[in-house]
């Protein structure tokens, strides 16, 4: 005796069965996408073009998937991990310019995937954002070096 399946019944059979499988994200996901870029908007924003030169960050665009980005690293399952941002923004040689901020690096603490944080050599001003910092829970690697912090160190980072 054979048995007959009907196409309509054998395709909606396929398709439950394809949509029960997990399927691997083939891009990171898409908050620490927008979180990038809602930074280098701040970050180009901010910084005024005749006292600073910066970094243009070309290859971060809302088009492409955020792990092939320059100065962004991700694990084999596309979620950030390292974020090396050192050295985007240097003064120009014998201007006096504005300070940057240091809370334009609040995007960056909605990543809270990271484990490396590179934002030395940036020129950033102002206290170390300790309250941001308290989101990014799996950093073990942030350096800080030769920007114009001031305050002390935030607690949260003494142990």
């Amino acid at each position: 005796m054979a048995i007959t399946i009907s196409t309509p019944l054998l395709m909606s059979t396929i398709l439950f069965i394809l949509t029960c499988i997990p399927i691997p994200s083939f891009s990171c996901p898409s908050h620490q996408k927008q979180a990038l870029l809602h930074f280098k908007s701040t970050l180009t924003t901010t910084i005024s073009s005749s006292s600073y030169h910066m970094v243009q960050l070309k290859s971060w665009n809302p088009t492409s998937d955020c792990c092939s980005w320059e100065r962004v690293n991700c694990t084999e399952t596309k979620t950030i991990t390292e974020l090396h941002l050192d050295g985007l923004v240097v003064p120009l040689p014998g201007i006096d310019p504005a300070p940057v901020f240091s809370d334009i690096l609040a995007p960056l603490f909605h990543i809270r995937s990271l484990t490396l944080l590179d934002i030395s050599n940036n020129s950033l001003h102002d206290e170390i954002p300790g309250d941001g910092f308290v989101n990014l829970t799996e950093l073990v690697h942030l350096d800080l070096k030769d920007n114009q912090f001031n305050g002390s160190i935030p607690a949260n980072f003494l142990g």
